[in-house]
């Protein structure tokens, strides 16, 4: 994520994400319902990544964290 902000537009794609996807997508594949509180972009936007729908994931803290944990492994 780094030092890049996130304005308006980008609460009101996140918003209706989370609205659309109120679950964790990762923990709905091992079948577990927890609900979303943030939107993970699959590719970074510092990677060449966009905030299109096919790019975003919706995921609870706990999943948010690790992903982010794995990456800066």
């Amino acid at each position: 994520m780094g030092s890049r902000k996130y304005g308006t537009k980008w609460k009101r794609i996140r918003n209706s994400y989370i609205a659309q996807h109120p679950n964790c997508e990762l923990c709905l594949s091992k079948m577990i319902a927890t609900p979303a509180t943030e939107v993970h972009h699959i590719v970074p936007l510092c990677r060449g990544g966009d905030s299109k729908p096919y790019n975003l994931m919706a995921l609870c803290t706990e999943c948010h964290r690790n992903i982010h944990k794995k990456e800066n492994e």
